[in-house]
C-alpha cells in the first residue's frame, strides 16, 4: 500500500519518543495479558508493518511469520529482526486474502492494523480459517470514542482519513460465541507531559470513568463443536435411504451424537477436525441428491 511505503522510513521513530515508547507498553501489556505465548507455537503477526510485535512474539520463542501489504515496511521490518539477531518469516501478502492452508497457525495476531480494513467481519473469517482448532485470534485497535481515534480523525492525512477505529463492543460482536476475553487501556491523552507519564496515572485515569483509547480482543476457534445436521425432504418425499447413509457414516466415525426420527435430525459433539471432515463427506453425498431434498447444517461450539 504506497501510503505505508512512503512512512516506512520514519515509522519507527515514534517509538523513541517518550510518548511513543509509553504508548507501546500500554498495548503490549494488554496484548500479552491476553495471549499467552509458547515456545515453538506458529504465529501469524498479520498486518506486522515493521516487525514491532513480531519481534516481541519471537523473543516469546515464537515461531513467526509476519505478512504486509507494504514492501517497503517488510524491508524495515527484516533490518529491525536483523538487528536482534532474531528469524522472523515475512511475506509480503494482503492480509484479507491469506495464501496460506486451512488450519496452519497455533494463533494470529493483528495489532493496529484492522483500522485499515473496511470488512471486519470477511477479514476475521479469514483469521480463523487459517488457524488451528484449539488456536486464537488476537485482535487490538484503536478505539473510537477514545481520545487518540479522535485525534488520528481530526489529524486526516493520507493515512488517517482511510482508518476505521473500533470500539470493544464492535470487536467483541464479532463472534461473541468464541470469545475467550477483552482488555483496555491507554487513558492518557495525546497531549499528555510527556515527563509524567506512568503507570500509576494510566491506572488513575482508568478509574475516572475516561473512554480507553485502545481495545483487545482475544477469540478462540473451539476445538470441540456441535453439529446440527436436519434433512428436509421436499413434499412427501422418502428419505429412508438418505437416512440410512448418514447414519451409517456417523456410527462409523465414531463420532457421539443424539438422534431425533420425529425431525430427521442429527446432532454430533466431538472434535472439530473429526466433525468437519465427517460433514465434507456428508456435504459430498448430499449434493449428490440436491434435487431430491435439502440439507441443514448448523454449527456452532460445544455448549451443551
Amino acid at each position: 500500500m504506497a501510503i505505508f511505503d512512503d512512512h516506512a522510513k520514519d515509522y519507527d521513530r515514534w517509538y523513541d519518543k517518550p510518548m511513543g515508547k509509553f504508548v507501546d507498553k500500554v498495548e503490549t501489556d494488554l496484548a500479552f495479558s491476553l495471549l499467552t505465548v509458547q515456545p515453538g507455537m506458529r504465529v501469524l503477526d498479520a498486518g506486522c508493518g515493521t516487525g514491532n510485535y513480531s519481534i516481541k512474539l519471537a523473543k516469546h520463542g515464537a515461531e513467526v511469520v509476519g505478512i504486509d501489504i507494504s514492501q517497503a515496511m517488510l524491508d524495515q521490518a527484516e533490518a529491525n529482526v536483523q538487528a536482534e539477531n532474531l528469524e522472523v518469516d515475512f511475506q509480503l501478502m494482503d492480509m484479507q486474502d491469506l495464501a496460506f492452508e486451512d488450519n496452519s497457525f497455533d494463533a494470529v495476531l493483528s495489532m493496529t492494523a484492522i483500522e485499515f480494513v473496511e470488512d471486519l467481519d470477511a477479514l476475521y473469517r479469514e483469521f480463523r480459517r487459517v488457524v488451528k482448532p484449539g488456536g486464537q485470534i488476537l485482535l487490538g485497535s484503536i478505539t473510537e470514542s477514545g481520545a487518540w481515534g479522535q485525534a488520528y480523525s481530526d489529524k486526516g492525512g493520507d493515512i488517517y482519513s482511510q482508518a476505521h477505529f473500533r470500539d470493544l463492543a464492535e470487536l467483541r460482536s464479532l463472534d461473541e460465541a468464541n470469545l475467550v476475553d477483552t482488555a483496555e487501556g491507554l487513558f492518557v491523552l495525546p497531549n499528555s507531559d510527556p515527563a509524567k507519564l506512568s503507570s500509576d496515572l494510566e491506572m488513575s485515569l482508568s478509574e475516572k470513568g475516561r473512554a480507553a483509547s485502545f481495545a483487545c480482543v482475544l477469540f478462540e476457534k473451539a476445538d470441540q463443536v456441535q453439529a446440527k445436521l436436519t434433512l428436509v425432504a421436499e413434499e412427501d418425499q422418502d428419505l429412508s435411504q438418505q437416512r440410512a447413509y448418514f447414519l451409517d457414516r456417523i456410527e462409523s466415525s465414531g463420532i457421539p451424537y443424539d438422534l431425533s426420527e420425529a425431525d430427521d435430525c442429527v446432532t454430533l459433539r466431538g472434535n472439530a477436525g473429526e466433525v468437519f471432515r465427517l460433514l465434507e463427506v456428508i456435504h459430498q453425498q448430499a449434493a449428490l441428491h440436491g434435487d431430491f431434498y435439502d440439507m441443514r447444517i448448523d454449527l456452532k461450539n460445544r455448549l451443551d
